[in-house]
């Protein structure tokens, strides 16, 4: 087996595992600010009642002007649709973990051709996945620490069941 292979088998295999960890916490994060908004948008509103009720005009409209803001603003970010998205990713990526799992598990008996023709299927299907999130803004800290995540996992699976790693 060609050591570049196998190492772009290895390499795949993590980085896909990464990515759904990444996506599952991100989809988690998103979740909980989608929350908050919603918890901030009722209390303002239950504000706006309030202060719409004492008869003061201007406290009333700067409660209403509040409360749309507060409304707008998980319709401008669209929130909801990225958790969605997120979640759709992780689990389609778990599901491509497992397939990327396989072929590494395969990678010293199977023959060159075959290697390489589902490692190339693979990662044409993460590139397909992870496309529906390429507009977003990547969150550095959550990647750094699903990296990590993934390759100590995968470092410590490689070490238990005496298999070399591909060398860097």
């Amino acid at each position: 087996m060609s050591g570049d292979l196998r190492t772009d088998v290895w390499y795949g295999m993590v980085d896909t595992d990464r990515l759904a960890r990444y996506y599952g916490e991100l989809a988690g994060k998103l979740a909980n600010r989608e929350k908050r908004m919603t918890v901030a948008t009722t209390v303002l509103a239950m504000v706006s009642v309030g202060v719409a009720t004492s008869g003061d005009v201007l406290w009333t409209v700067l409660a209403t002007l509040l409360t749309v803001a507060a409304s707008v603003v998980p319709l401008v970010y669209r929130v909801g649709g990225v958790v969605t998205s997120a979640t759709y990713c992780q689990n389609r990526l778990g599901d491509l973990a497992v397939e990327w799992e396989d072929l590494w598990s395969q990678v010293d008996t199977l023959s060159v051709d075959e290697v390489r023709t589902r490692w190339h299927e693979l990662a044409k299907q993460k590139n397909a996945v992870t496309a529906l999130m390429s507009s977003g803004k990547m969150d550095r800290k959550l990647r750094d620490s699903t990296e990590d995540q993934a390759y100590e996992y995968w470092k410590l699976q490689a070490e238990r069941a005496r298999v070399a790693l591909p060398a860097v």
